[in-house]
C-alpha cells in the first residue's frame, strides 16, 4: 500500500515586528492619486499629479500586473468610487468626470457650469442613484441619475475648497474640507448646516464605520474622529509633523490605516487613536491606500510607487498544525493540513502529480493537497504555503508500492514422492486440505525443465503418477506445485 508522508520544514523570513509590504510594479513613473480594489484580484489606480499625463490602470491579478484602462491626457484623477463590479465613477482636474461600465471608462465631461480651472476632488452617493461631486471653490454638483446628469447646488455656505462627502444613512451626510470647514445634512442633501469642530486643519479624505464613525484625515499630522455621528468630535496626533492628508482606510470604529506625505511610512492606530505607530515601507511620499479586509491592503504614491500586504500592520505569521499526517496514495487520495495564519495566504505544489486542492485562504483554514497518480518509486513534493513573500514549507513523501502476498498455506510434509529410484514412473502422493490444480515439473541438474505435467486434485488425498521411462539415466529433480505451495524432491533415473 503506498502512504504519502508529511514532513514539514519551515523557512521563515525574518522582518521582527514590522508588517511587511511588498513592492509592485505599477507600470507607470507617474504620482499615484487614489486606489481602489473591489475585491482581493480586481483594483484600480489613479494617476497624474505631476500633470505631464494622466488616467487610470487595472489590474486583475491582486496587483502584480496593471493595464491602461484611461488615457485621460494631463487631467489628473483624484478620487473614484465604486457600487459594484460594473458601475463606478471617476473624477480629476477642472471638474472632468469618467463612468465605468464593468469594461471601460467613458469622459461624462465637466458639469455645466463648473468653474473654470477648478478641480473635482470626490464624488459621494446616498444610494444607487444620488449623489453629489465637491470640489475647488465650493463647488457642489447633484446627480439623480447614477452619474449621467448633474446639476449645480446652491448650499449657501461660502466658496471654501470642498475635499469630500459622505453619508452614513439616506439623511444623514457631511461634506468637509480646508481650515476645519465641516457641514452636515441630515435630511438627505437639502440643507447643509456648519458643525462646530476642534480643529483648523484641512479635511482630505473621509472613511465611515457603522453606524455613526467617521475618520478624517487632516493636515498638521492629524486625524478627527467622531463616534456620534457628528455631535462631538475628538483630534488625535499621528506623532508626527508631518502632513497627514492623504487617503485612509477605515477597518472598523478603532482601526484605521493613514496614508502620508512622511517617507517610508504609513500610520495606523487600534485603540481609537489614543496611541499610533508606524509601518516603515518604501522611500515615497503615499497618497492613496486601500484595505478590502482588516489585512489586505495597497498603498501608492509618488513616481508610480505601489505597495501590498496580507498581514495588515502585523508580521506575517504561518503555523501548520503537523504531526507526522499520512494518507492512502491510491490515485486520488488526499490528506488535509490544518493551517493557523495572521493574514491571506496561498498554497502550491512544485510537482505534477501532487495537486493543492485548496490553494488560498484567509487567516486560519486547510489545505489538502491529492495525490493524482501512483508511483513504482518514491518520490517527493514540495507545498510551499506564502504570504506574498513570506513563506513555509512541506513535503509530501509518495513511497512506492510494496506488495504482501497473502496465501493459504498446506502441510507440504505430506507432499511424497517415490521410489527415489525407478526405471519407469514415479508416484507422488498428496495428503492435505489442498483442492485444485497440480502442477508437476521434471529438471536436470543444470536447471532445465525437461517435462511438465497438470493434474486435478478434487480431495484430500490424491495419487498421481508420473512417467520417466524415456528419460536417461541420472539425477533429476521433481518438483510440485499446488497453490502457492512449491515441494521438490530429488529422484534417480536408473
Amino acid at each position: 500500500m503506498k502512504k504519502i508522508n508529511l514532513l514539514f520544514l519551515a523557512v521563515l523570513i525574518a522582518i521582527g515586528s514590522k508588517a511587511q509590504w511588498n513592492a509592485l510594479n505599477s507600470g507607470t513613473t507617474e504620482n499615484i492619486t487614489i486606489l481602489k480594489f473591489l475585491d482581493s484580484q480586481n483594483g484600480f489606480y489613479g494617476y497624474g499629479a505631476s500633470t505631464t499625463s494622466g488616467g487610470i490602470k487595472k489590474t486583475t491579478d491582486g496587483g502584480k500586473t496593471w493595464t491602461n484602462s484611461l488615457n485621460t491626457g494631463t487631467i489628473a484623477i483624484w478620487n473614484m468610487t465604486f457600487f459594484n463590479s460594473n458601475s463606478g465613477l471617476a473624477c480629476g482636474n477642472n471638474g472632468n468626470i469618467y463612468s465605468w461600465n464593468g469594461l471601460s471608462w467613458t469622459g461624462i465631461g465637466i458639469p455645466s457650469g463648473w468653474s473654470n480651472g477648478f478641480d473635482a476632488w470626490q464624488i459621494g452617493f446616498k444610494d444607487a442613484v444620488t449623489g453629489w461631486v465637491v470640489g475647488a471653490g465650493g463647488m457642489l454638483y447633484k446627480t439623480t441619475n447614477g452619474g449621467v446628469s448633474w446639476s449645480s447646488v446652491d448650499y449657501g455656505q461660502g466658496t471654501a475648497t470642498l475635499r469630500n462627502i459622505t453619508f452614513l444613512d439616506a439623511n444623514t451626510g457631511f461634506m468637509a474640507g480646508s481650515g476645519g470647514y465641516l457641514l452636515k445634512t441630515t435630511d438627505g442633501g437639502t440643507i447643509w448646516n456648519p458643525v462646530a469642530t476642534k480643529t483648523k486643519d484641512d479635511f482630505r479624505f473621509v472613511g465611515t464605520a457603522a453606524p455613526s464613525t467617521l475618520w478624517y484625515s487632516c493636515s498638521n499630522g492629524t486625524v478627527n474622529k467622531t463616534v456620534d455621528a457628528g455631535t462631538t468630535w475628538s483630534t488625535y496626533s499621528v506623532g508626527t509633523a508631518a502632513t497627514i492628508n492623504n487617503d485612509l482606510s477605515v477597518i472598523d470604529a478603532n482601526t484605521v490605516i493613514v496614508s502620508s506625505n512622511t517617507a517610508n511610512k504609513v500610520f495606523y492606530t487600534s485603540d481609537g487613536g489614543n496611541s499610533w505607530n508606524f509601518n516603515t515601507i518604501g522611500g515615497t511620499s503615499y497618497r492613496g491606500i486601500h484595505f478590502i479586509d482588516d489585512v489586505t491592503g495597497w498603498i501608492a504614491g509618488n513616481a508610480g510607487a505601489i505597495y501590498k500586504t496580507v498581514s495588515g500592520y502585523n508580521a506575517p505569521s504561518i503555523t501548520p498544525a503537523f504531526s507526522g499526517s499520512t494518507v492512502d496514495a491510491a490515485a486520488n487520495s488526499s490528506t488535509s493540513i490544518s493551517i493557523t495564519a495572521n493574514g491571506r495566504w496561498t498554497a502550491e505544489s512544485n510537482a505534477s502529480w501532487l495537486k493543492v486542492t485548496t490553494s488560498e485562504g484567509l487567516k486560519n483554514g486547510t489545505i489538502s493537497v491529492t495525490a493524482l497518480t501512483t508511483s513504482p518509486t518514491q518520490r517527493t513534493a514540495t507545498v510551499t504555503v506564502s504570504m506574498l513573500s513570506y513563506t513555509k514549507t512541506f513535503t509530501v513523501t509518495q513511497l512506492p508500492t510494496i506488495t504482501v502476498s497473502i496465501s493459504q498455506k498446506y502441510d507440504v510434509s505430506q507432499v511424497n514422492v517415490y521410489p527415489t529410484s525407478t526405471e519407469n514412473a514415479l508416484t507422488v502422493k498428496i495428503e492435505n486440505d489442498y483442492i485444485g490444480k497440480i502442477e508437476v515439473f521434471v529438471y536436470n541438474t543444470a536447471g532445465r525443465m525437461l517435462r511438465n505435467n497438470t493434474y486435478s486434485k478434487i480431495e484430500r488425498n490424491a495419487v498421481f503418477e508420473v512417467n520417466v521411462s524415456e528419460m536417461n539415466q541420472g539425477i533429476y529433480f521433481l518438483k510440485i506445485k499446488h497453490g502457492n505451495n512449491i515441494v521438490t524432491k530429488k529422484f534417480s533415473k536408473m
